[in-house]
């Protein structure tokens, strides 16, 4: 997800489940005047949902967020404080363009043990200033990650990504070799990201650089050739009949209850919009 200056102003913190639900819920109940400015309802037509920092719970973009139960029909906001947690979102990582499938079994573990690892790690509740400092790293090491000795501000002190990197993945090691005992490859999954973080040419980023040198091509034309390869590989998989025809009915069935759904809902959006909005 992608955010704009004024949700970068917002400061919501995950210290509590209902810290986190009063950050969102002043920013879905408190007016910007840019927003205002614009009009909601212009020559009957909506041009937005409302002119709040944001306009509904979901457009709010951060690095983890947590989410209530997929089953919930109440707003999330609702949901979240009636039925808790039913999962985190992690919404700060990237797909692996090299993978068709976007990422490896070698990540999907280091990610698993460093889910743990942030679960059972000591970590005691953030200041607006502690949130501050941890997002204004995140987009640092977004935009110039690559950059040989960037330094980044940790707790009031300059270090750099390495050092840092390298503390982290002591930690996570521990929690890979324990997750070893009755699998494989957690530990050489850490072991991996430690590589990249002392050689910064094992990073995807710079295989993917070393890539386009190679092909002697634009991004543009090497991830449009890349995407092809990926096609490729899905088509030759090929579908038994039976499963082919399995999926064309559910499409069919699909767009029949989506169209006798919309036939039945004579209900006016402003009504219904109104009643969702009430429900904080």
């Amino acid at each position: 997800g992608y955010r704009n200056k004024t949700q970068g102003r917002l400061s919501i913190r995950a210290n509590s489940l209902a810290e986190y639900l009063a950050g969102i819920r002043g920013a879905v109940t408190t007016e910007e005047p840019r927003y205002a400015a614009i009009g909601i309802v212009v020559d009957d037509e909506y041009r937005q949902l409302n002119a709040n920092i944001l306009q509904i719970e979901n457009e709010y973009y951060s690095t983890i967020r947590p989410k209530p139960s997929k089953a919930s029909k109440a707003r999330p906001l609702v949901a979240l404080a009636e039925d808790g947690v039913d999962y985190v979102e992690v919404r700060t990582l990237d797909l692996s363009s090299a993978d068709p499938v976007g990422m490896n079994q070698s990540e999907l573990r280091f990610i698993e043990a460093l889910l743990i690892y942030c679960l059972l790690a000591e970590s005691p509740p953030l200041s607006a200033a502690e949130q501050a400092e941890i997002d204004a790293r995140d987009l640092t090491v977004a935009r110039e990650g690559r950059r040989p000795g960037l330094k980044l501000v940790d707790a009031g002190r300059e270090r750099t990504v390495r050092e840092r990197g390298l503390e982290l993945t002591a930690g996570i090691r521990e929690v890979a070799a324990l997750l070893d005992a009755d699998a494989e490859g957690y530990v050489a999954a850490v072991d991996a990201a430690d590589e990249a973080l002392r050689d910064p040419e094992r990073t995807p980023s710079a295989a993917l650089l070393a890539a386009l040198r190679s092909e002697r091509a634009s991004f543009f034309e090497y991830t449009l050739a890349l995407a092809r390869a990926h096609a490729a590989y899905f088509r030759d998989f090929g579908l038994s009949t039976a499963r082919e025809q399995a999926l064309v009915e559910a499409a069919r069935r699909s767009i029949h209850d989506a169209e006798a759904l919309e036939a039945q809902n004579s209900r006016p959006f402003a009504d219904y919009l109104r009643d969702y909005f009430a429900a904080t």
